[in-house]
């Protein structure tokens, strides 16, 4: 599933200028992407980091992560679409990550491939 287009400009906003908000402690950080590489799944797309992005959506906050992937040739949308269930498959059946992105008030999970389009985990 895509991104609003008010939602992915807002991303890009904040991703373009390398800002990230509502980022924890370092060693949050830190524990958070050693977690995430440890248990996100092995498909062709190597993984590239992540960020977390906080909006205003309703005058309440919300945090997204942001699973940063790249490919170094992009594949036909079929393959991208298996990429995507894939990742997303594995972070919401983790219920031990998922309560560790609970925890660090993470509200929602998104990937993405490159700089123009996110896809939510529902």
């Amino acid at each position: 599933m895509t991104l609003a287009p008010w939602m992915r400009k807002a991303l890009l906003a904040f991703w373009g200028m390398g800002m990230t908000a509502n980022t924890a402690a370092a060693d949050v950080t830190d524990e958070l992407s050693n977690q995430l590489k440890q248990n996100l799944p092995s498909i062709e797309a190597r993984f590239v980091g992540h960020e977390t992005i906080t909006t205003r959506e309703r005058a309440a906050p919300k945090t997204y992560l942001l699973l940063d992937f790249r490919y170094d040739q992009m594949p036909e949308e079929q393959d991208l679409q298996a990429s995507i269930h894939s990742i997303c498959t594995e972070v919401l059946h983790n219920q031990e990550l998922i309560s560790d992105l609970s925890r660090h008030g993470v509200h929602m999970v998104s990937v993405a491939f490159d700089r123009h389009h996110q896809y939510d985990c529902l």
